[in-house]
């Protein structure tokens, strides 16, 4: 069988919010490709950004992470039931073997 699926973990014993200042992950589909992207910023300065696209016929397109991964953020937003605010356009730019961006853009937030 296949289809579509999320897993997320967290792999400590210590609350996120202990280790991380922020993070943005993303998933999406588009034309058959699937995409995969995060960033996630630490206390300590260091950020880690990466990014995945596959296609079920083409395979995997880019599987990029680190050092050739920039991410900016744009078109922020407060998110109405947290008040926190949110990036409502988020673009990854590899820098790789597949070189190009992955953006991900949206108005609302779902839950």
């Amino acid at each position: 069988m296949t289809g579509s699926g999320y897993h997320d973990h967290n792999w400590g014993n210590c609350p996120m919010s202990v280790l991380v200042d922020d993070w943005h992950w993303a998933r999406g589909e588009a034309a058959g490709h699937t995409a995969v992207a995060a960033s996630v910023r630490f206390k300590n300065g260091l950020t880690l950004n990466n990014v995945y696209v596959a296609h079920p016929d083409k395979g995997v397109l880019v599987a990029e992470a680190v050092q050739n991964i920039e991410f900016l953020e744009g078109g922020k937003m407060e998110q109405p039931d947290t008040g926190k605010t949110i990036t409502s356009d988020a673009l990854y730019f590899v820098n790789g073997e597949n070189d190009g961006y992955v953006r991900f853009k949206g108005k609302k937030a779902i839950a």
